[in-house]
């Protein structure tokens, strides 16, 4: 299966699954956004692919942030918007990775030729992923709860 296809299949599995956690999708990118009502508090979680991926091996990890408006460096307005939250997302130590939340480690998901002999996209997505990417949303949904959270370091959003 041609790699693009694979990603944007993966990725709208994805969006289902964070649909019910209240995430939406930035445009046609692989991040997902979702703002707590008086938009103070974002978390985001973020599909990133490897640089090494080839037409028939595909590797890829998420990326996670949850933070609020006050504890970004630079930062002056009391509301955050998708662009505060994708630059902090890419700030060293701001963010977590899924493998850290729900594996104890950094994990990337390889799928090759041999992934789709033993299982069709949609059981390897159902057995392998879903319940990471749940795992993810309410981890995030609980350190939005939370009083105090890392802040994003200097070098985050302007």
């Amino acid at each position: 299966m041609d790699s693009a296809i694979l990603y944007e299949s993966i990725l709208s599995s994805v969006q289902a699954d964070l649909l019910q956690y209240g995430y939406s999708r930035s445009g046609k990118s692989a991040f997902f956004y979702r703002f707590s009502a008086d938009k103070t508090v974002g978390c985001c979680i973020e599909m990133q692919k490897s640089m090494y991926n080839l037409p028939d091996s595909h590797s890829f990890t998420f990326n996670l942030l949850c933070v609020r408006s006050h504890e970004i460096n630079g930062y002056s307005k009391d509301r955050l918007t998708v662009s505060a939250l994708k630059n902090c997302l890419h700030v060293p130590l701001a963010a977590k990775r899924i493998g850290d939340i729900c594996r104890g480690r950094d994990y990337w998901w390889d799928i090759t030729e041999e992934t789709l002999k033993a299982y069709d996209l949609k059981e390897y997505y159902d057995r392998f992923l879903h319940a990471d990417i749940q795992a993810c949303a309410v981890y995030l949904n609980g350190l939005a709860d939370k009083p105090q959270q890392p802040a994003c370091p200097r070098g985050g959003a302007r």
